[in-house]
């Protein structure tokens, strides 16, 4: 594991709060909570999930991964055998990235 970056003494939790409420930017605003967690005494975990990106983004990204994986799988499996699958062609896989 990489040694830990060392934190700035000028700044403290309430300080990056504060920031973070007067941010109009989300992305800054969740980087300025997860860095007040972390000041808090707060885990590397919290503050990444904090800092992450939405839930229903994840929630997406994870749907198409796996159906994605599933396309591959189909697509293997079937060349071993020899076995032409029309239903499941190349517009439909782009159809699925398009999401």
């Amino acid at each position: 594991m990489a040694a830990p970056v060392p934190l700035r003494d000028d700044f403290d939790a309430a300080a990056l709060r504060g920031l973070a409420k007067a941010s109009r930017d989300p992305g800054q605003f969740r980087r300025l909570l997860s860095l007040a967690e972390i000041y808090d005494g707060g885990t590397r975990g919290a503050a990444a999930k904090t800092a992450g990106p939405p839930d229903r983004i994840r929630q997406t990204l994870s749907v198409l991964i796996v159906s994605e994986m599933f396309l591959r799988a189909i697509s293997r499996r079937s060349a071993q055998l020899n076995i032409t699958m029309p239903y499941i062609s190349q517009p439909s896989s782009s159809t699925l990235r398009s999401l």
